[in-house]
């Protein structure tokens, strides 16, 4: 199950005004929460880029902008910034369930853990492959030992092709 912590609550409001965005239940013996914010959007810029200033810019703009985000009202996601946020929810911008959405976003937050690091590239390649290799265990297709030598010949095809 994927779970989306924001804007999810603006799409679902046109169909069903009454359902309602709440916290997963968590386990209370836990030592680490399990959960963590993900960004709406990770940003970067190529290495080799010839305008990595020019794009700099734009991210800046698009990420601390109090107009371009009153533009987005958290269609992208709430707002990273502080600043942005609180001018959006002070301000009369944003309907009642957006304001809700950016609430929420808080409150989730004071349940998570640390944001791992983004997926390496080529993650992708290495789930499909992970998924092709389970199914042909599930089916019979290959053994236990099969399945897992040849995910993990694929796995490393993929990760050389990406450097890593």
């Amino acid at each position: 199950m994927m779970q989306e912590w924001n804007n999810f609550a603006v799409k679902v409001s046109h169909v069903n005004s009454g359902l309602k965005i709440v916290t997963p239940p968590l386990a209370e013996e836990g030592k680490e929460p399990g959960l963590w914010m993900k960004p709406g959007m990770f940003w970067s810029i190529a290495e080799t880029s010839e305008v990595k200033e020019e794009c700099a810019r734009f991210i800046d703009f698009f990420l601390n902008s109090p107009e371009a985000n009153a533009i987005l009202r958290g269609e992208r996601g709430v707002p990273i910034s502080k600043e942005v946020r609180d001018r959006l929810l002070e301000g009369d911008l944003l309907e009642e369930v957006e304001q809700e959405m950016f609430r929420f976003t808080d409150e989730a937050a004071a349940l998570c853990g640390e944001t791992p690091p983004p997926e390496p590239a080529g993650v992708e390649g290495i789930n499909d492959a992970f998924s092709e290799t389970a199914n042909a265990f599930f089916y019979d297709v290959l053994t236990g030992e099969e399945a897992a030598a040849e995910f993990r010949q694929r796995a490393n095809e993929i990760l050389a092709e990406y450097g890593h």
